[in-house]
């Protein structure tokens, strides 16, 4: 199945349109979230998606900002990949383009306003791609034998999370300030599954500044998830 790429209109700045009541026929956002987390749960990892639950899915995606950069010359086919993510790996959809290349792209931004994340949304995500390596060294080499949250025994085979003593949103706040900016001035660039500060010596300038700063703990993936940020 090919999709030749079409443009979509711009939603209003920031304001929440349910375009999902006439689109859709769904009355509620949340109804429109199960259903895609419905679908892509049914499907094997790697598996394209037939054309029923593409021809949904694509109503939705043609809601993200950047789709007719993910869809390129024309999407052959989706299918649903796993994800890496700092803290364990998600399931996540892919488009498979009609001359072999392929993309991620997210459904969760697609029901966003504007189809995009905020700027402190997408600052915040690419920070986090920026320091990946140091999350991940420390998820292999940190200290697991006991959780800092509830005080039990740890093992690396109980699906540990890297958690941030200082909240990391505390943190790279404060190194925006010490430089004087803002999230609306931070440019990112998408990398697929993952996106980078346009600026690469301000990316140098957060790596170090988080290396230098944070202070990291190993924790059960459950106690992290549930305490307040």
């Amino acid at each position: 199945m090919e999709f030749v790429s079409q443009s979509i209109s711009k939603m209003s700045r920031r304001k929440s349109n349910p375009w999902w009541k006439i689109e859709l026929g769904i009355e509620f956002q949340k109804e429109v979230i199960v259903k895609i987390r419905s679908i892509v749960k049914s499907y094997e990892i790697n598996t394209p998606i037939n054309d029923n639950d593409t021809e949904f899915l694509l109503k939705v995606l043609r809601h993200h900002h950047r789709f007719d950069q993910k869809i390129g010359v024309g999407m052959k086919h989706l299918e649903v990949r796993i994800n890496p993510s700092w803290n364990g790996p998600t399931n996540g959809l892919w488009i498979v383009r009609t001359d072999g290349t392929e993309n991620d792209i997210s459904w969760t931004t697609a029901l966003q306003p504007d189809g995009k994340p905020t700027p402190k949304e997408e600052a915040s995500s690419a920070a986090r791609d920026e320091i990946s390596s140091q999350i991940h060294d420390f998820h292999d080499t940190g200290d697991c034998s006991i959780c800092e949250i509830c005080h039990k025994n740890m093992t690396r085979g109980d699906g540990l999370h890297v958690d941030h003593i200082k909240p990391f949103q505390d943190l790279f706040l404060e190194f925006l300030k010490s430089l004087e900016m803002t999230y609306h001035d931070i440019t990112t660039e998408d990398l697929g599954v993952e996106s980078q500060f346009l600026d690469r010596e301000l990316a140098l300038k957060w790596y170090d500044f988080h290396l230098k700063h944070s202070t990291l703990r190993l924790v059960h993936n459950k106690c992290n998830l549930g305490r307040k940020k």
